[in-house]
């Protein structure tokens, strides 16, 4: 009659279980042996799941048959399923199936935000585990996503960030209402900027003196949103809008602060109130800014700031009577220069303008005004025959001729004209939100809400255009489908809080190699909040959020700076 042997049985307090192993044995009768019988193990049965008093029967994890039940008297096997009552922890046998995610993307877009010094901002700003967590995980999805229609949740839920933020829940990321009107309250914008500051600012105490200032439009189709007003500024037809004012340091273009405006504010009247938030908020003094010709007031011209702007072509401005003065000078060898493959004539002057002492500086951008003449003579012929000569004279320049003007100290054409564009990084910033992350348009939020999208639109544009910048520090030209297509290439094999990544084929190892981070053999995320990985090295989650200060540009080229001099009533390009 054959029995149940089981070996080295260990239980826990409560009686279950927890580990040892069986086998059937047969009893054999023979007659030369001592006691007349033998023991021969028949069958292994395995790890013990359950086990009878008596020892005869039990529950058992064969190598070969499964999850089995055994039993001695009846000599016989039946296979057990869920919902088997002879299971007191059904959960352990029959667990979920193993995780098949992808995790290069995300490994190294969180390593390249924490070596930014963004992911300790965001971490001060947002202390709670829960709203942090949230955080992360639109932000993930709305830089990886790379423009694409794919919904949150199952972005997360495809990814090792299900993993690394166990405490989110990941259906809740589809229709996140809460997260965006939480977002969108005033404490989470100032809270956000503070931490952005204070970090910036440790390393460089400057940091946000000297700014861009710039806005764009943003239509929607919400009801009754008080900042919306009827405009057309920017989207062609007339439509309810409001207005994203953005303003950027501008030696980091790292935003200092933003408002949402109603869109029929023209720019020159937001520039005061953009200064007046920012010192009583973040108690930061915009001294100097460059500016766009729609900033440029009465005020700004005759007040105390410092300012580098283009000059409008409006009533009181000397902007004709400039390119009549410098007519006879525009083909002169000495006052030509070339900047990004095009060629420059400038010039500077000292003029009274609105009844101030004004620098100005009088450019005519060659390669875009012959651009512009060609197509004016390609497209309207009869037109250009029959204008007067002097008036060919100016449609040759009138393409490429403008004016900027300044109250700061001289400066040559060039370096006036390199500070200048600097501000044209603040269009990139646009740019990337709307292109890459879908800012706008708005539809179908509350006015709340609608805040909410814009705070964490700016949070994701920074983040972009962070890896942005080290891709180009490395030396890399990647686009961003290039780079998050290829370095999620290794599927991730897990279950529970570990995951084992496989091996990155050619492609995603040239993506990570030499600037970015080490894929890990193993990583672990910790009901704690820690995560570690086993790859020669190790760290906590909390490292992986970085606590180091936040970078010194955003973008990939470190642009001149306009900074007060010592008397700090002046300004010169550094």
């Amino acid at each position: 009659m054959p029995f149940i042997r089981a070996q080295k049985v260990v239980r826990d307090e409560s009686g279950r279980i927890v580990s040892g192993s069986a086998s059937v044995v047969d009893v054999e009768y023979v007659a030369e042996a001592r006691y007349h019988s033998r023991q021969r193990v028949r069958e292994r049965l395995g790890r013990v799941v359950e086990l009878s008093e008596g020892g005869r029967s039990g529950v058992f994890r064969s190598p070969t048959r499964g999850l089995v039940r055994y039993d001695a008297d009846s000599d016989s096997f039946e296979p057990v399923g869920r919902g088997d009552g002879a299971l007191s922890d059904e959960s352990s046998e029959f667990p979920e199936p193993p995780a098949h995610v992808v995790a290069g993307d995300c490994l190294l877009l969180l390593s390249v935000l924490e070596r930014s010094g963004l992911l300790g901002v965001l971490r001060e700003a947002f202390p709670k585990d829960g709203d942090y967590g949230r955080l992360l995980a639109h932000l993930l999805h709305s830089v990886l996503r790379d423009g694409s229609r794919v919904s949150c949740d199952d972005l997360v839920a495809r990814s090792a960030a299900s993993h690394l933020l166990p405490d989110v829940s990941v259906p809740s990321l589809r229709s996140d209402s809460a997260y965006f009107h939480a977002m969108g309250s005033d404490a989470a914008k100032v809270s956000l900027f503070r931490a952005l500051v204070s970090a910036a600012r440790a390393s460089d105490p400057s940091f946000g003196t000297c700014c861009y200032v710039d806005s764009t439009p943003l239509p929607n189709g919400l009801a009754d949103n008080p900042p919306d007003a009827f405009s057309s500024h920017g989207v062609g037809a007339a439509a309810p809008q409001s207005r994203l004012v953005l303003v950027l340091d501008d030696a980091t273009g790292i935003p200092v602060w933003y408002g949402v405006i109603p869109g029929n504010v023209v720019d020159a009247g937001t520039l005061a109130r953009v200064r007046e938030d920012v010192e009583a908020t973040l108690g930061v003094t915009v001294s100097s800014a460059v500016l766009d010709a729609g900033y440029v007031t009465r005020g700004l011209v005759g007040g105390e700031m410092r300012y580098l702007a283009r000059m409008p072509a409006r009533r009181g401005y000397p902007f004709k009577s400039m390119w009549h003065r410098v007519k006879p000078q525009v083909n002169r060898g000495k006052y030509l220069f070339v900047r990004g493959g095009h060629a420059y004539f400038g010039r500077h002057f000292v003029r009274s303008v609105l009844g101030a002492r004004t620098h100005l500086y009088v450019y005519v951008d060659k390669d875009r005004a012959l651009s512009c003449l060609r197509q004016t003579m390609a497209e309207r012929p009869g037109e250009y025959e029959a204008m007067l000569e002097r008036d060919k004279d100016w449609e040759g320049a009138r393409g490429g001729f403008f004016v900027l003007m300044s109250n700061m100290d001289e400066m040559a054409p060039a370096s006036a004209l390199d500070a200048y564009f600097s501000r044209m990084e603040v269009e990139q910033v646009f740019k990337t939100a709307k292109d890459h992350l879908r800012l706008l348009p708005i539809a179908k939020w509350t006015e709340t809400a609608m805040r909410g999208k814009v705070l964490h639109d700016v949070i994701c544009t920074v983040a972009t255009l962070q890896v942005r910048k080290a891709v180009a520090d490395a030396g890399r030209c990647w686009s961003p489908t290039d780079l998050w297509g290829k370095s999620s290439s290794p599927v991730c094999l897990g279950n529970g809080p570990a995951l084992v990544p496989g091996t990155p084929n050619r492609q995603c190892r040239q993506r990570l190699g030499g600037w970015g981070p080490r894929f890990p053999r193993r990583w672990t995320s910790h009901p704690a909040g820690g995560t570690s990985w086993d790859s020669g090295h190790s760290a906590t989650f909390g490292s992986i959020l970085g606590s180091g200060p936040f970078p010194g540009a955003a973008y990939a080229k470190r642009k001149p700076r306009l900074v007060r001099t010592a008397n700090g009533s002046g300004a010169q390009v550094r």
